[in-house]
């Protein structure tokens, strides 16, 4: 009778601990578990579970939904176990988060070309032609950063954030324009015009604003027309800004 209480008792915690594990589990991929709880939930689970590919891919998933996820460790521990397994996009993307935490910016971009050539859908691609930009923009590269902005636009015309890019690009090269340095605040015209295809594209109303105020700003910063028309330009007229940019404006 005693063996066999014991057993009951071992198979009642044994199914308690199965029940929880599963209710931690829905909760983890409710939504509203955030990225602490998420690591608390399986962070004391990877070691035992480093061979299960379904598991690691699940996890990688609920952290990637975030920055703040993908900056974990947890993240970077399941994307390496999940690569060794099986090559994978959100392993690839894993592994050059941890690459960039060391600043180490080749190995990041290889693991984000890896992951471009794994990915099937198209907002996947986008993510990683931003990220790969943002890399090639840290490193002083901004015509590579903007080829690749202009990468993921091809794919989704739709999108907002890479113009805001590309436009933050152009505020940024005054001094790379080519320009006499009167005239050098063109720039902002090639800024503004990125900002404005941001805002077409944006539709929500908080972030429309925002672009909206990068738009004056920006404008704030046009040459005089007296400097202009003393240059030889006058409005209507088209400018090539220079350096790496190569763009052609209209003078406002």
């Amino acid at each position: 009778k005693l063996f066999r209480a014991a057993n009951t008792t071992m198979g009642l915690m044994k199914d308690a601990r199965n029940s929880k594990m599963n209710l931690t589990s829905i909760f983890a991929q409710s939504g509203y578990a955030d990225v602490n709880t998420l690591v608390e939930i399986f962070a004391p689970q990877v070691e035992e579970k480093k061979s299960d590919l379904a598991f690691l891919n699940n996890v990688s998933k609920l952290l990637g939904r975030s920055a703040e996820g993908r900056e974990t460790d947890l993240y970077t521990h399941v994307a390496d176990y999940s690569y060794q397994i099986q090559p994978s996009m959100e392993a690839a993307k894993g592994l050059a988060q941890a690459a960039l935490k060391k600043q180490d910016w080749e190995r990041a971009m290889d693991y984000y070309d890896e992951a471009l050539k794994l990915a099937i859908q198209t907002d996947d691609k986008c993510e990683i032609l931003k990220y790969e930009a943002a890399i090639h923009q840290q490193r002083g590269r901004k015509a590579a950063a903007r080829e690749a902005l202009r990468k993921s636009l091809a794919l989704n015309p739709d999108q907002s954030e890479p113009h805001v890019m590309i436009a933050n690009l152009y505020a940024t090269s005054a001094r790379e324009s080519g320009l006499d340095s009167n005239v050098a605040g063109l720039v902002y015209v090639a800024a503004v015009n990125e900002m404005q295809q941001a805002a077409a594209h944006e539709t929500d109303d908080a972030k429309k604003a925002q672009y909206n105020s990068a738009i004056a700003k920006y404008k704030a910063g046009y040459p005089e027309k007296s400097t202009l028309f003393m240059k030889g330009m006058q409005s209507g007229s088209s400018v090539t800004i220079g350096g790496w940019m190569g763009v052609t404006i209209t003078v406002p």
